[in-house]
């Protein structure tokens, strides 16, 4: 299922527990609320006036909108009919962007940069130079202890691009590596051989990055449960500090989606998933991995995503290129969005032809209510573990928690969170296992409209 559609008649804990019972696997929360929710910015503001307030610190993400392909499982923004005049002239108009934000945000300091896409890998060595030196010009204060990751896929890690990334300050790659069954990733729509999917990982072992984080995906068409198995046991071999596992979901517009109706025998069902996922959460366990979320792993001691932790405590996020979004204090917004091809590229090429101007109206966004807020508040910080009512009552005054008491009775009743002396809220394993059924408790009516009603293009 796409996402889990909350019961209004319902109370907390019965939707819970039916959720739990039913073993629902709504999508992983990467965000509240979600671009499903944004819709034209109403009363019109402009750039410069949704940031006048911005203090103290800064994530960065940027969006490079290009692949070799689509794999069947995707819906990101993204265009595989792209040439080379367009990728330069992209890089040129994000720094046109980079130039217009730098003038009004300059000032902060950067806490994180993520690279992601798409593939960022796409750039040549040189347009990463570009890119880089454009952002440490408009944003001058990098902390010393500042996350820089890039993604990329394995036919685009090649010992030229690391090296150069590695001579830029990047300490976080992650590359997806999804499955390593050859029939599977073939499948799934990869075209790169299982020669260049190794000779990808010992690229990344010679440069040496201070994170490298593998995703991997399950439940997909044809994957049984000793393929999975192999694929998790070989990717730590890697020696990855962290590794990211998402089930599949069936989004709308993926070729899985449309294969869904015709094989249905060659997916697994959702409480198969969450077997593997229960299977995999042991046997990480045993070899020293820590669980940061529902999807991630790390043998470090902190995270194994920076940027996602300073997100969700609050550190405003800066989306840069066509298909970002960003996260100011109380508005979010972002460009169109688009999964096919026409309108994609559309989009791509009226980011390109843009004027980048600070005093631009915002075009679709969510303006969020102290209401809004708050709910943002606590499903991100229970994705990732711990809710403490403490930093909750200094972020919005009044009593703590009791705006959310009968969630949070039913997250206990249920034993899916302990409570400590101080009051805090912290997943138990079957938590962690349900945290996304748990993230749709806490939507308000209001975001669950609008994401029911969004049709994607």
């Amino acid at each position: 299922m796409l996402y889990a559609t909350p019961e209004p008649e319902l109370d907390a804990r019965t939707r819970l527990q039916r959720a739990i019972a039913g073993s629902e696997l709504p999508c992983y929360v990467y965000s509240y609320p979600s671009k499903r929710a944004y819709r034209p910015v109403q009363p019109p503001r402009t750039l410069a006036e949704v940031w006048a307030g911005a203090r103290d610190k800064l994530n960065l993400y940027v969006h490079v909108p290009f692949c070799g392909y689509r794999c069947s499982f995707c819906t990101l923004f993204l265009t595989t009919s792209h040439s080379p005049r367009l990728v330069e002239d992209y890089v040129a108009a994000l720094q046109r962007q980079i130039a217009m934000y730098g003038a009004l945000l300059g000032h902060l300091e950067v806490v994180s940069l993520y690279v992601g896409g798409g593939t960022p890998t796409t750039l040549s060595p040189e347009q990463f130079s570009t890119l880089f030196e454009s952002l440490h010009r408009a944003f001058p204060r990098f902390s010393p202890t500042a996350e820089v990751a890039v993604e990329g896929s394995p036919d685009t890690m090649t010992p030229e691009r690391l090296e150069r990334l590695k001579a830029l300050g990047v300490n976080r790659v992650s590359m997806g590596l999804q499955t390593l069954d050859e029939e599977e990733r073939k499948r799934a729509g990869r075209p790169y051989s299982t020669r260049t999917l190794y000779g990808a990982v010992e690229a990344i072992q010679r440069v040496g990055f201070a994170n490298v984080n593998y995703d991997l995906i399950y439940g997909l068409e044809g994957q049984q449960r000793e393929t999975w198995l192999h694929s998790l046991s070989t990717t730590v071999g890697f020696g990855p500090r962290t590794v990211t596992l998402y089930p599949v979901v069936f989004r709308p517009l993926t070729v899985i989606d449309k294969r869904r109706g015709r094989l249905a025998d060659g997916f697994m069902d959702d409480s198969s998933k969450y077997a593997l996922y229960d299977e995999s959460v042991a046997w990480l366990a045993e070899r020293g991995f820590r669980q940061n979320s529902f999807v991630r792993f790390s043998t470090l001691e902190h995270d194994g995503l920076q940027q996602e932790v300073a997100d969700f405590a609050g550190v405003p996020l800066l989306g840069l290129g066509a298909g970002a979004r960003s996260y100011a204090d109380t508005v979010h917004y972002g460009t169109d969005f688009a999964v096919r091809r026409p309108e994609t590229l559309d989009i791509i090429r009226g980011f390109i032809s843009h004027p980048h101007r600070p005093d631009e109206p915002l075009g679709l966004g969510f303006v969020l209510d102290e209401d809004e807020q708050k709910r943002r508040f606590c499903i991100l910080n229970l994705s990732l573990g711990r809710l403490e009512p403490a930093a909750y009552a200094r972020r919005f005054g009044g009593a703590g928690l009791d705006d959310f008491a009968e969630e949070l009775d039913a997250l206990v009743l249920e034993g899916c969170v302990t409570v400590d002396r101080e009051g805090t809220y912290a997943l138990t394993p079957l938590g962690f296992k349900f945290s996304n059924v748990i993230a749709t408790l806490f939507k308000s009516p209001a975001v669950d409209a609008l994401e029911r009603a969004f049709l994607p293009t």
